[in-house]
């Protein structure tokens, strides 16, 4: 929040609490460098195992205190039968928040894709993560997350166009009694990618969240509500030597009904990709 003065409770009273710098919302420039890969291995003639990695390193320009590291390896082995594939994995990865203390995402997935017919495409999934921070005071925010997440995807008849829609359900369970307690999210999000005549592929993708926790905060007296709405916007040029240049633009608005978890956020990214046979 931007208020110094927020209003709290002790006892059930309300109290006026006087926030230091640390606890106030400030503004800062960032820069993001990130570089990822994945590679197939063909076992068969109808199986395969999918590789993939990446990593990245924020850095604010003034609250040096919240740079991090973020270093993400995937796992998965994948089965086609017909027009359906069927993928199974896990996934590990680390944090680094402030060089120091670091988060710990260990998790298992499982997917089904079929190409229902030539202009419609169906993805099914169902994750299962853990969350553990490794610094004492933080290991109160750990939880375990699993969602199931459903997506089609419609090439629009006659146009180079390609429009998508999803929906996600899940749940988190709080491992050591954070203030806000276990909670329930639910998403829907819609997108639309195709040419455009100022580069070789445009897109736009609309996202909303809402995240309902079942504990009634002590310190606030309210059980916490929040809503998220993302959009993001990006235009791809293709390249020689098999390689693409991104320009991306995403903004989020994270509205809750306790001040001090709503935010805005801004980001600008161009990304560089190369293919290799």
């Amino acid at each position: 929040t931007e208020n110094d003065v927020i209003t709290a409770y002790f006892n059930g009273l309300p109290v006026l609490l006087t926030l230091n710098g640390s606890s106030l919302g400030t503004s800062d420039n960032f820069a993001r460098l990130s570089g990822g890969f994945k590679y197939q291995l063909p076992v068969s003639e109808n199986t395969q195992w999918v590789i993939g990695g990446i990593g990245s390193t924020l850095a604010p320009f003034e609250e040096t205190e919240n740079q991090n590291l973020d270093m993400q390896l995937n796992v998965a082995y994948q089965v086609f039968k017909g027009n359906q594939r069927w993928t199974i994995g896990a996934n590990t990865g680390y944090v680094w928040l402030d060089q120091e203390d670091y988060l710990q995402q260990h998790g298992v997935f499982a997917g089904w894709r079929s190409v229902i017919n030539e202009g419609n495409l169906i993805d099914l999934a169902g994750y299962w993560k853990q969350y553990r921070y490794e610094e004492t005071g933080l290991s109160v925010n750990d939880f375990d997350q699993a969602f199931v997440a459903a997506r089609l995807i419609h090439r629009v008849p006659g146009k180079s166009l390609i429009a998508s829609a999803g929906l996600i359900a899940g749940i988190e369970n709080s491992k050591n009694g954070r203030a806000d307690g276990d909670s329930t999210f639910y998403s829907a999000n819609v997108g639309l990618q195709g040419d455009s005549r100022f580069a070789d592929v445009s897109y736009i993708n609309f996202s909303l969240k809402r995240t309902d926790y079942d504990q009634v905060n002590a310190l606030f007296n309210t059980e916490r509500e929040d809503t998220q709405f993302d959009v993001t916007a990006g235009m791809t040029w293709e390249l020689e030597n098999a390689l693409s240049l991104t320009g991306e633009l995403r903004l989020s608005n994270v509205n809750s009904n306790i001040d001090i978890y709503s935010y805005d956020r801004l980001v600008t990214a161009l990304t560089l990709r190369k293919d290799f046979d």
